[in-house]
This record gives structure tokens, sequence and C-alpha cells, in this order.
């Protein structure tokens, strides 16, 4: 038989051990997953999984530890609590540290409320039939939904008090499929979110119908296009995600990040402002505190080109004389990292079709098939996508694929122009930006 999250807990509330710890929390966490892949309608595949894992931190004699396992039964919990002590005995004293404090009245007003039954919504709005036309023979549709909800519970021995909260994580994924005179041609869209996506879906089927009219028209690039560029966001998204690291304040402290010792000092062109936002509605990594207790919150990382403050936890915090900004995230390897919550470039209020008129002649990158970085220790990324070229102010035809060798700390300091399309990829989120000078390596 498993044991249940109360049991779990309540065996570490009780443990010998812990009694003569300073103060300690646990952060529980059960992963609860449900994915479909349909085919013109058709269920293909489903599959469900649960999991959970839990973490520790203690304060013992002014040292810290920190543990955490998966493997929940009553052995397992109980070697993590000697580990934990372990840990401390053999760490230097900080007087420095602390726990962060708790506003539970602050945390009442931002706690993440249940998006109502999903199934439901699975019945009424996703299984439908609702596009005649995608069933004519030269188009087929593939869609994949993929579901993730995260049951979190904070322990606090000082506080005496437990804190939880619960959270939803949605993706759908449409391909649709062209099969021309050229071969086969995929326009893939992609949605993350809460329950909004499901309403979401028909205006997202009719934009790819559009598009794959032009499929058509193919043309191939084979030469380097220099010039005026347009990105959009999922491609400044992508770019974002890649340099996360750069503003995180334990590596940036030790002088390991191109950003290190450039804080309040200009570092992108005027018209990037960066946020890291816990609170943001609907997103991904929004959580009513992080994995440390700390309350989230908004933090303005750039305003107008300005470097204006690094990620911390409450460690990092202390150590370089900060305030925690409420970023200690769990990683996909269940250790806990400073990292974004939900990390966004800021709109403005200019249209993408202004930003079109403005460029007249130049490429438009739209999707990313492939994204990586250099072997090399340049920073630099390679990226391989799908866009249009664009003459007089509007898409003409595509070119079969775009292979970009670019530094991303460059595209951000070549922004002439924001877009007001903000959207978010996973916890990344960016509007479609204009470059009058594409800072090239390769195409």
């Amino acid at each position: 038989m498993k044991p249940t999250l109360e049991s779990a807990l309540d065996f570490i509330k009780h443990h010998p051990k812990l009694v003569i710890a300073e103060d300690y929390e646990i952060l529980c966490q059960k992963t609860e997953t449900h994915s479909c892949y349909f085919k013109n309608g058709e269920a293909i595949e489903e599959s469900r999984d649960s999991r959970w894992w839990i973490q520790m931190r203690i304060l013992h004699r002014k040292r810290l530890g920190s543990t955490s396992t998966v493997f929940c039964n009553e052995q397992s919990l109980n070697s993590m609590v000697d580990k934990a002590f372990e840990l401390a005995d053999n760490t230097t004293v900080d007087p420095w540290f602390r726990f962060p404090l708790w506003k539970p009245a602050l945390l009442e007003k931002t706690t993440i409320k249940e998006s109502g039954s999903v199934d439901s919504a699975l019945k009424e709005v996703f299984f439908e039939t609702l596009f005649p036309e995608l069933a004519s023979p030269p188009i087929g549709l593939e869609e994949r939904y993929f579901r993730q909800q995260e049951h979190r519970t904070l322990l606090r021995k000082t506080e005496k008090m437990i804190l939880s909260d619960e959270s939803e994580i949605q993706q759908f994924q449409f391909a649709l499929v062209n099969r021309g005179a050229g071969g086969e041609f995929y326009r893939l869209e992609d949605i993350r979110g809460g329950s909004a996506p499901f309403l979401a879906k028909g205006a997202v089927l009719d934009a790819l119908l559009r598009k794959s009219t032009r499929l058509n028209r193919l043309q191939v690039a084979t030469k380097v296009i220099p010039g005026s560029y347009l990105l959009a966001g999922i491609v400044v998204a992508s770019l974002l995600k890649s340099i996360e690291s750069y503003f995180g304040g334990p590596l940036a402290g030790l002088g390991k990040t191109p950003l290190a010792n450039l804080l309040g000092k200009p570092v992108f062109s005027d018209a990037v402002s960066l946020t890291d936002d816990g609170l943001y509605l609907g997103g991904e990594g929004t959580r009513p505190f992080d994995c440390e207790g700390a309350t989230s919150q908004q933090t303005k990382v750039v305003e107008s080109g300005i470097l204006k403050t690094f990620l911390h936890d409450a460690n990092s915090a202390a150590k370089y004389n900060r305030t925690s900004t409420g970023n200690l995230i769990r990683a996909p390897n269940n250790i806990s990292r400073v990292g974004a919550t939900n990390f966004y470039l800021n709109p403005s209020t200019t249209r993408l079709s202004e930003l079109f008129s403005e460029m007249k002649e130049g490429v438009y990158i739209e999707s990313v098939d492939r994204f990586h970085r250099e072997l090399t220790r340049t920073g630099k990324l390679e990226i391989l996508g799908q866009g249009w070229i664009v003459k007089n102010g509007e898409p003409t035809g595509p070119p079969q694929q775009l292979l970009l060798t670019v530094d991303p700390l460059e595209i951000l300091k070549e922004i002439t122009v924001v877009a007001s399309d903000l959207s978010f990829w996973g916890r990344y989120g960016a509007p479609s930006v204009f470059l009058k000078k594409m800072p090239l390596g390769e195409i």
C-alpha cells in the first residue's frame, strides 16, 4: 500500500530528530498527467501518470541541511531526515541565513483556484468535429493534448501551519498537414495555459487553414538573407529560455554570467523590458509561494534596457545582501534551483500588422523546428525555423527552411519595436519583435 501525502507529513512532523531542530520545512508535491493524441478526430493514444516527491530543509545549530526523495516510504523518509542532519553538521555556520517569512493574508488573495472540470470541457469542446473542411483529402489534422496538475503542500515547524496550492498546466498542439504537389508540409500551433485553450481551438484552426493555402507557393532559401527581420513571439520566448540562467543571483554573484557586473547599466535596447511574475494570471509558473515559502511576486528584471536586479532565493539574497524575489523553483530532475517563474518580454501597444508595414521588405520567422546551443562556448544558438518572405509589407511566399546562428544577447540589443501580441510557451513569453538589422552568423 502506497503512503498518502497526509501520512508522509504526519511521519515527518513527529520525527524525534526534528524536535531538536531550530526550524524545518517540508515541501510535498504530487503531479498527475493526462495526455491524448488524436488524428483526424480519432483518438489514437492516451496515457495517465501520477507521481510525487518530498523536499526537506532544516536549520540545525545555525547550519542548513537540505535533501529530497521521490521514494515516499517510511524507510526513505527516515533516511532523508538523517541525511539532512548529516549535511547540516558538515556545513559552516551561516548566521545570516533565515527562513523567509510567510504572509498568510497575501497568500489567501493569490491562492490559485481550481478551474472546474476538465473532463467535461474535453467532451463538450475538444472532441467535437466542428470543421468539415478538414475532411478533404489534401488536408489532415493532428491534435495533441497534455494536462499536468500539481498539488503542492508546504509545512513549516515554527509557523505551525500548512500552506497548500493546486495548479494546472494544459498544452495543446495542432498540426495541419498539407499534401501538395511539392510534398507534405506541416504547420504547427502550440497553446499552453489554463482552460482557455479549449475555447481558442476554432481560431487556431482557422489560422492554420489560411497558412496552408500559401504553402503551394513554396520557395527555397539557399543563400544568406541579410536585412530586416520580424521574429514571432515563440522565437523570442525560445531565446529568453536559453538565457534564463544569466539572470540568476547565485551565478551572477560568482561572476559566471555575461551580465554579472552590469547591474544598473544598459544591457539591451531601450525597447526591451523583461519581467518575472510568479503571480501572472494563468501562467505555467504561477504559484502563491516558491519552494521555500517566500511569497511570489512580480520582479522587474530589465527596464528600458537597463538591468535592474537578478533573481534570488532566500539563501543567495542573504549572501549578497539582497531580498528574496521568490524564485526557488523545482527543476525537472526534482532538484531545487533559482530560476524564472513566468519570464516574459513586456509588450507594447503596437500591432503586428504595423510592424509588417514598417519593415516593408525582409523575413518573418514564424516558428521553430529545432533550437539548440552550439557545441562551442560562444553562447550562440542554432535555430532551424519556418517563415515568410515579406514584400511591400505583406507575406508573399515561405522559404522551405531558415537556418540561423545567433547570439540571444545581440538580438535583444538590436530590437527596434516590440508588438502587442504577447503569448506564452511554457514559462516564457514574448510578443513579436522587429529588428532593422538582424545580427546573423549564417543562414
